[in-house]
């Protein structure tokens, strides 16, 4: 089986709303919570070194045990992930640390998808950008909504689709914005 990897946050689970808390909380106003709108609309205001404090600030908030059992499926994630693991070994590549892992994997569980995912890596643990995890675990396709994710100065062999966001992007990285555009996309690119 081929295999095929998505970003958690803003693809599979729907943080919009408590990032939006956060954010309002603290008097940012961001019109999109995709992490390339939000890095787009911070830098035209803010130093590198503090937006990424207010992503890690903002980050903890999200992704504690409290506010995980409050975030929802991104719509249609749950029975698209279970369609693809028919034909593919999907993995999870989240920027997440260790502990942030096991809350996703309890989400996971929650939902009743855990059984579709082959595995979930830590880049942030691995200390690697996802581009290159997918290169060395022969991963065909990552789908991230955070474009930074899906650039490099290398030339990975890798399908790259940006998930649900506005962000410009040069013609190796496919924009989709919907599952049902997603499955329908990878069934007519890898399918049988």
């Amino acid at each position: 089986m081929q295999k095929i990897a998505f970003d958690f946050d803003g693809v599979i689970a729907d943080t919009d709303k408590i990032k939006k808390e956060w954010f309002d909380e603290h008097k940012i106003f961001i019109n999109k919570f995709n992490k390339s709108d939000i890095f787009e609309s911070l830098k035209k205001i803010y130093s590198h070194e503090y937006i990424l404090q207010i992503y890690n600030e903002m980050s903890n908030y999200v992704f504690n045990s409290r506010n995980m059992k409050r975030i929802i499926p991104v719509q249609d994630s749950v029975k698209s992930l279970y369609k693809l693991s028919k034909q593919f070994e999907i993995i999870i590549i989240s920027a997440r640390n260790l502990n942030q892992i096991i809350l996703l994997n309890e989400w996971l569980q929650k939902y009743q998808i855990h059984s579709y995912i082959t595995k979930i890596i830590s880049s942030s643990e691995e200390k690697k950008d996802k581009l290159q995890i997918c290169e060395e675990q022969n991963i065909v396709l990552l789908c991230d909504d955070d474009i930074r994710h899906l650039k490099s100065n290398k030339d990975y062999k890798i399908k790259k689709i940006l998930f649900n966001s506005s962000t410009n992007t040069n013609s190796e990285i496919i924009h989709i914005y919907s599952w049902d555009e997603l499955v329908e996309y990878i069934g007519a690119t890898y399918g049988k």
